[in-house]
């Protein structure tokens, strides 16, 4: 998990640095449908945990939830925007055995809620040439936020632990939007939440004291901007 540490903050330094490379040279209008703009929006997808009852593989019959929340992104350049978001979800795992069928499975069930706040870049405009009212952007975010659980350990059948915890976690990931008539926008993200805490699914073991969920998002959002121009008209 050390690894996946060093990713996160290698992410960060490579943002930063193509940030500091690249911003000489592009434009950062006050208003082009995009940059300065501000959206709202709702978030829904399945979330992956990661942690000592899931340590070597995503199992999807086990280890997945569902999950959704609230979106709001301000794109404060054309480059550059600020993401917060709201997501509350469930959290399930289970650890197989293998070759011990008469050892039961452990697992747990919980439920999450969490605020993040985010940086996002965009990628297509920093490294391609500039067109206002593109319709296609790939970006990539890394912010920081708080998180909040409750969590249930099983064994067997039986409870073994149970327990409502909070903590900070830090969000990182990649993602894709597509723009209708510079109004709507609908987006794909897949994110890591790091969450700095090893009793997400109630048991401590070998995560070097972390914990992850990750989540695959399917995102919709209005440009504020423009809603409000539209229906100025009538």
């Amino acid at each position: 998990m050390m690894g996946l540490t060093r990713v996160f903050f290698s992410f960060i330094f490579l943002l930063s640095f193509s940030l500091n490379s690249f911003s000489q040279k592009m434009i950062f209008p006050s208003w082009d449908g995009f940059a300065g703009s501000w959206q709202v929006g709702l978030t829904v997808g399945p979330d992956f945990y990661y942690g000592d009852l899931n340590v070597t593989r995503a199992g999807i019959s086990h280890n997945v939830s569902a999950a959704g929340g609230l979106l709001v992104v301000w794109q404060v350049n054309n480059i550059f925007g600020i993401r917060s978001e709201f997501l509350a979800g469930g959290l399930a795992g289970t650890k197989v055995l293998n070759g011990a069928d008469s050892i039961p499975n452990p697992y747990f069930r919980g439920a999450f809620s969490d605020l993040t706040c985010s940086a996002s870049f965009d990628f297509t405009n920093i490294f391609l040439h500039y067109r206002p009212f593109r319709k296609v952007h790939v970006y990539g975010l890394a912010g920081v936020g708080i998180i909040g659980w409750s969590s249930k350990s099983y064994s067997g059948g039986v409870q073994m632990a149970s327990g409502q915890h909070a903590s900070i976690l830090f969000p990182f990931g990649i993602g894709a939007s597509y723009t209708f008539q510079n109004r709507l926008n609908l987006g794909l993200e897949y994110t890591t939440r790091m969450v700095l805490s090893d009793k997400l699914d109630m048991a401590e073991g070998n995560m070097d004291n972390f914990d992850f969920i990750n989540y695959l998002s399917f995102w919709v959002s209005v440009n504020i901007q423009q809603l409000k121009s539209f229906f100025g008209r009538y």
